[in-house]
């Protein structure tokens, strides 16, 4: 499953996405890869072009715009973040509080401060496609590994708690 404004799709890593995934979902006919936000329009016809000339449409899902998106995480079993660059992908978060297997590249900010490497979540040296491809691959055919990793994975909800980085702040704002 891949998230987030289609027209933003080489900032979010779509393109390259696509380009990986392909021989896996050849190899595994019976996976799919969805991809959940904004409509085909502005960079979504250019994704949906390449997975065409990749020859698998048929396996890749342009979701578009939804509400529900918590559900589709909850019956989804991999999350891949494909990002060039991110902040704090709260949408990684959000895949992690629904115990999906998580993959992410280990960008410039963000994933490697939410992802303990082999712990809740795999961790790629940012944009080694081949090594995320193989990550992908493993967890696909290992559904021990994909479920010790997405049982682990909601364990980081208790560092992001409201109430936990509320306090984080009332503390720096009273000690300036």
């Amino acid at each position: 499953m891949g998230s987030g404004k289609l027209d933003k799709y080489k900032i979010k890593g779509f393109d390259n996405l696509l380009v990986l995934i392909a021989p896996i979902l050849k190899k595994h006919k019976d996976w799919s890869l969805m991809f959940v936000g904004e409509s085909l329009n502005n960079g979504g016809d250019f994704l949906l072009n390449l997975a065409t000339n990749l020859k698998i449409q048929n396996q890749v899902i342009f979701a578009g715009l939804r509400d529900d998106v918590q559900q589709i995480m909850a019956k989804s079993e991999i999350f891949v973040l494909s990002s060039r660059t991110e902040g704090l992908p709260m949408v990684l978060i959000e895949a992690m509080s629904q115990n999906m297997c998580c993959i992410a590249y280990d960008c410039i900010s963000g994933p490697s401060d939410i992802i303990n490497h082999d712990v809740n979540g795999i961790l790629i040296e940012n944009q080694n496609t081949t090594d995320m491809a193989s990550a992908i691959n493993k967890v696909i055919e290992n559904p021990e590994l994909r479920k010790k990793l997405a049982n682990k994975a909601n364990e980081v909800l208790i560092k992001f708690d409201e109430n936990l980085i509320c306090d984080k702040w009332e503390y720096l704002i009273k000690n300036i």
